[in-house]
């Protein structure tokens, strides 16, 4: 469990959890550490809800043990959009229970608020208590830089919980991975009976050291097996189109830019990975690298994660255009009971001459070499680029960079119309 620190380096927070988790008493709890430190003047922030979000108390977010703050209660973007127009000094906007807006435009919304040079910190629910995202959390979650992960007290056995519930009285709870239930969830693998599920996602942007984290994993296992004489069976997945580092008729293997490796099996889409584990229903372990490139995999893995299954997996959340990489990885972000974000170090000025940024990279950056020149990618471009696009002389590579230098050129239109921050 981590708290909220507000640095110079991000511009999009995410406080999230179950029902009962605190959410609201960690959003009053820095508000009034920005305010009591005097960090930051009362007129500097906003501060709205959602209306549906705790409709006993409006106008305020109240905390368990009562403390309160004084909230807008909104019911569209729109209307955060004009509360910021109408004070373009505010450097800082607190959106508790985001997870209740349901229109999309709640992403674009808050992207914007971004560009606009201020700070967004967002509060909500991830599942509904049928275990599906709840609203546009998957890709709210996708498109933040920083999380604090809250977690409630399980309903029937007081274990940490990361889910959602509803009781019989129809009042909303929280549950562990064991003991929520919803329509069709899929009955536990018998040789997995005794293993509490675990869902763990590695993001970042390239060159964050996800694949050396997901080795570190792997490698825990392995030595477990060795030191205890356990037989905790594993498999690794890979992307087949992730070939990085491979030589010509090499065994496929998951390497990370150190170049340590762990034989792996190469895989097109989540079919595979079902047929595989179909025929194998005693792995306890399952790794996956690169996940944003295998279709179909949010299905897949929400079915093993639920029958008993410890998944971790490596990925990137945000596409070279910072957007949501694709449905699957925003979607697991939302089931996830541990999110490890990486960091790399932004490198911009390596193309432009600057003095080091050295401020920690979020984004992945897609540039275009033409020759000598060097250009970001546009917007349009494709998400994925299989092999050559078809011109030897135009070639396409990829670094990390910091919020601020992340550059993509003919970006849309944007959809909200929001005043630049005035300091």
């Amino acid at each position: 469990m981590t708290s909220l620190t507000i640095t110079p380096f991000f511009n999009k927070y995410m406080i999230y959890g179950p029902p009962k988790s605190g959410k609201s008493g960690e959003v009053i709890n820095s508000l009034l550490s920005l305010t009591k430190s005097k960090s930051y003047d009362k007129k500097d922030i906003l501060v709205v809800k959602h209306f549906l979000e705790d409709v006993k108390h409006p106008n305020h977010i109240v905390s368990f043990d009562k403390k309160e703050y004084p909230a807008k209660e909104v019911e569209k973007p729109k209307d955060i959009e004009e509360l910021i127009n109408r004070n373009p000094k505010v450097e800082l906007v607190f959106i508790s229970g985001i997870n209740f807006f349901e229109d999309l435009s709640i992403k674009e919304l808050v992207q914007e608020i971004a560009d606009s040079g201020r700070k967004v910190i967002m509060s909500g629910i991830p599942l509904t208590h049928d275990a599906k995202p709840y609203n546009h959390m998957d890709k709210l979650m996708a498109i933040s830089h920083e999380f604090v992960s809250l977690y409630g007290v399980c309903e029937y056995c007081g274990e940490p919980a990361t889910k959602s519930g509803k009781l019989d009285n129809e009042k909303y709870c929280a549950l562990c991975s064991v003991h929520v239930n919803f329509e069709d969830r899929p009955d536990y693998n018998h040789f997995l009976i005794n293993q509490k599920p675990l869902l763990r996602l590695i993001i970042g942007p390239m060159y964050a050291s996800k694949t050396e984290t997901l080795l570190d994993y792997i490698n825990e296992v392995i030595k477990r097996n060795e030191s205890n004489s356990k037989n905790e069976t594993y498999t690794i997945f890979k992307a087949k189109i992730d070939n990085r580092y491979m030589k010509p008729n090499e065994k496929p293997k998951v390497k990370s830019h150190n170049l340590r490796e762990f034989e792996a099996i190469p895989i097109k889409d989540a079919k595979e990975i079902e047929e595989y584990l179909s025929e194998n229903k005693d792995i306890r372990h399952i790794f996956i690298d690169e996940g944003q490139f295998i279709n179909g995999l949010y299905d897949v893995v929400v079915k093993e994660y639920y029958r008993g299954a410890h998944i971790t997996i490596s990925a990137l959340a945000r596409d070279f255009r910072g957007e949501p990489f694709g449905d699957d990885i925003p979607k697991l972000l939302t089931h996830a009971d541990e999110i490890i974000n990486r960091r790399a170090y932004c490198t911009h000025h390596i193309y432009n001459n600057s003095k080091p940024c050295r401020s920690p990279a979020t984004e992945t950056q897609r540039y275009l070499r033409y020759g000598n020149e060097i250009v970001p990618a546009k917007y349009d471009d494709p998400v994925v680029i299989v092999g050559s696009k078809g011109n030897e002389n135009v070639k396409e590579f990829y670094e990390a960079v910091c919020p601020r230098h992340h550059e993509v050129l003919n970006k849309p239109k944007p959809k909200f119309e929001i005043e630049p921050l005035k300091k």
